[in-house]
């Protein structure tokens, strides 16, 4: 059932339509097109994705060999003020990134 066809009911029951403009209604709307939906969308969104990801693969590996001293940089030994500073811009940044989402919805 159709949303409309609940509406097509009750304005038929309160005597607004009658049979027959309910039923050119109906005829109508079946001839219409269904819309597509998200389909293409989503698959441009995977495709677009998995391009950005490869190029900044690329972009790390070309850094990675051609910017010297960049491999030996790479430690991950940075200690506790690195870590408090990348938990101080998580845990908020997700917070309010997640606050704001969930209000425009």
């Amino acid at each position: 059932m159709a949303d409309f066809e609940s509406l097509l009911n009750r304005w038929q029951s309160a005597g607004v339509l009658d049979a027959a403009s309910s039923d050119r209604i109906r005829a109508w709307e079946a001839e219409q097109e269904k819309p597509a939906g998200l389909r293409w969308q989503g698959l441009a969104a995977v495709i677009l994705g998995a391009i950005l990801l490869a190029c900044g693969v690329v972009l790390l590996v070309s850094a990675l060999v051609v910017e010297p001293g960049a491999w030996t940089s790479m430690h991950l030994h940075w200690g506790w003020p690195a870590f408090l500073a990348w938990l101080y811009l998580l845990i908020p940044g997700s917070v309010l990134g997640g606050y704001y989402y969930y209000q425009s919805r």
